[in-house]
């Protein structure tokens, strides 16, 4: 969700079942939850979801899930909320889903759950992270310890990352069921 303007968007992934795809589209609210207006982000040959959206100095960045494409792609807007452009990938050759940045004391982490099994354990049990000085340069260092959660009940992403009383807590799926 990004609050702009007294309005509220939502940027979703929209499952077409005839196409047996999603892609990127967004919902726009007023600020007492009335719907305004919606309309597709962005749409690939494959399929798109987990649209994580974010800010750097005034401008608005989007690593949508793209493991189908085995990468992890960084997308900039040019004119909110409905203009997006591909900057790189930050990753290839990778099947990551939910990808989540955290920017954290002048370095970039992101937070990723990547299959090792082929599609067996449906990318939900192994979270791995990277770090970096700067998003753009396309240099990721796993951490040592990768994989850093291996358990399905909450190595997969689910949202923001957010400090409470001084500590980072990373909001999680339970992929168990």
């Amino acid at each position: 969700v990004v609050i702009s303007d007294h309005k509220y968007f939502l940027f979703v992934e929209e499952f077409i079942y005839r196409k047996n795809r999603a892609h990127i589209a967004f919902l726009e609210l007023d600020d007492e939850g009335r719907y305004l207006r919606s309309g597709k982000v962005l749409e690939k040959p494959y399929d798109m979801s987990y649209p994580f959206t974010f800010k750097i100095d005034d401008t608005y960045y989007m690593i949508p899930e793209t493991s189908q494409n085995r990468t992890i792609e960084l997308y900039k807007c040019t004119d909110f909320p409905d203009k997006w452009e591909f900057v790189m990938n930050l990753m290839e050759d990778v099947t990551a889903t939910d990808t989540t940045p955290f920017y954290h004391e002048n370095k970039w982490w992101l937070f990723t759950t990547i299959d090792s099994t082929n599609g067996i354990s449906g990318c939900s049990t192994e979270l791995y992270l990277f770090y970096s000085d700067d998003i753009f340069s396309g240099q990721w260092i796993s951490h040592p310890l990768n994989p850093v959660v291996a358990d399905e009940s909450n190595a997969r992403c689910a949202g923001k990352l957010y400090f409470r009383d001084g500590a980072i807590f990373r909001p999680s799926q339970d992929c168990s069921v």
